[in-house]
């Protein structure tokens, strides 16, 4: 039943286009941050990652533009003791911006 929950749930946040699949919200990081944290899995490279979501329709101006930064930062971040990012983006028609990391 609680698969079903989580499955149906991802289906709304994330649709059938995007490149991953969302599993179960971590619930001791929710709240902290505008990022919501996931664990999932990536579509294209087909392996367990991480997906950090921000919804743009929830968040302010400063909040957007802050996420946006940050993605395009640790988008192009390479260092041996951080975790590397697989993907990101942001989707529009979602309102959406994605990050996916090793697990």
């Amino acid at each position: 039943m609680f698969s079903s929950m989580v499955s149906a749930a991802s289906k709304l946040v994330a649709g059938a286009n995007l490149p991953y699949e969302l599993g179960e919200e971590y619930a001791s990081f929710a709240g902290k941050t505008p990022w919501r944290l996931y664990a999932g899995k990536s579509r294209k490279l087909e392996c367990d990652v991480t997906v950090f979501l921000y919804d743009i329709k929830k968040g302010t101006d400063a909040q957007t533009e802050l996420a946006r930064n940050a993605m395009r930062r640790y988008r192009t971040l390479k260092h041996p003791y951080c975790v590397k990012c697989l993907d990101a983006g942001e989707l529009a028609d979602n309102g959406l911006i994605f990050l996916l990391t090793e697990p």
